[in-house]
This record gives structure tokens, C-alpha cells and sequence, in this order.
């Protein structure tokens, strides 16, 4: 999709119209770099100081987003479409204008309501968020916390061979987990 350089010329409607183009297309700024022979920061720059670029782009990003949105909520409610129809009876063709039904979808149906709502809290969203907070909103804090300056150094000691013997496992072969060069200390 690549072609020769343009040339940096300010106001040059065909680098509209072929802008708009390729972004109807869905080209991002880097394929449309690409397709420019530019390096992608020239992009930006352009979008930045040619108001007629930068308005290209947009223009051809909406209709595109709207022609894809207009099909997907067709697909999600269902719709009609007009068609003609041939048949041969007695040898001869005939046709015959009608019209198929092509029913709702369902998975059209969620995503359009999943990203139609995702800002507003909905039942149609996938994710739930929950806080917890203490009484009148405070954050919660640590209050539980075992006070060990009763114990002895010895009793001390054994708990802390105690708590690793807990993590070597059920089968008492000693299993490395963030130890240095992956022994477990005794």
C-alpha cells in the first residue's frame, strides 16, 4: 500500500481527499504513514498545524464508525432487506421481488448495549466494581495486629521455623519460593 513521498504542500486538496479515503478505510497514523511514505511524526505534526488533514481524518474515522455502528445495531434488532428473487417455471426465468427477514442476534445485541452503556452503571456491563470503605466512608485500616513483644527470643525463633515449615508443603520436601539461590533456610 505504500507509494512515492508526498510532497509537504500545505493546503493540497488531493492529500485530503486521499486522507479521508484511507481513514474511511480505517487506517490508523502509522498505516497512513505508510501509505504516505512519511515518518509517523509527520503525521501528528500535520494534524497538528493543517487544520484540512487533521479534519480529513476525522471525517473519514466518523463515517466509517457510523457505517459499522448503523450495521452492528441492524444486526442487533433485526431487519429487512428487499431483494429480487429468480426462479425458472416452464423453462423460463423469472423473478420475483420480495423481501428477507433477517432476525435479531443476540451477541450483536450485548455488545451493542455493553459499549452503547459502558460509561453509565448498567446492568449490560461485565465488570462490577466494588469499594469498601469503613464507617462514614473512612478507608479501612489494620487494627488486628498481634502484638509479639511478650515473646522470647527462643519462642520467637520457633515460630519463625514453624511458619516456614508451613510453606514447604504437604509432602515435606522443602519447595524454593523467593529464597536466595532457591534453598529454604533452616
Amino acid at each position: 500500500m505504500s507509494c512515492k513521498p508526498i510532497k509537504d504542500d500545505k493546503n493540497n486538496p488531493k492529500i485530503a481527499k486521499r486522507v479521508y479515503e484511507l481513514s474511511l478505510l480505517g487506517l490508523g497514523d502509522r498505516e497512513l504513514a505508510i501509505a504516505f511514505g512519511i515518518d509517523p511524526t509527520m503525521i501528528e505534526y500535520w494534524k497538528q498545524h493543517r487544520p484540512g488533514f487533521r479534519e480529513a481524518i476525522l471525517q473519514g474515522k466518523q463515517e466509517a464508525d457510523g457505517k459499522v455502528a448503523e450495521s452492528l445495531y441492524k444486526k442487533a434488532v433485526g431487519y429487512t432487506k428487499p431483494y429480487e428473487q429468480v426462479f425458472l417455471y416452464k423453462g423460463e426465468k423469472v423473478t420475483a421481488e420480495t423481501t428477507k427477514y433477517y432476525p435479531p442476534d443476540t451477541a450483536a445485541a450485548i455488545f451493542w448495549l455493553k459499549n452503547r452503556t459502558r460509561h453509565l452503571p448498567n446492568p449490560w456491563s461485565d465488570v462490577t466494581k466494588h469499594e469498601i470503605t469503613g464507617k462514614d466512608g473512612i478507608p479501612l485500616s489494620k487494627t488486628n495486629q498481634l502484638d509479639l513483644s511478650d515473646f522470647t527470643t527462643e519462642e520467637l525463633a520457633m515460630m519463625a521455623r514453624m511458619s516456614i515449615k508451613l510453606k514447604v508443603g504437604e509432602d515435606d520436601k522443602p519447595k524454593a519460593r523467593n529464597y536466595k539461590n532457591g534453598k529454604v533456610p533452616k
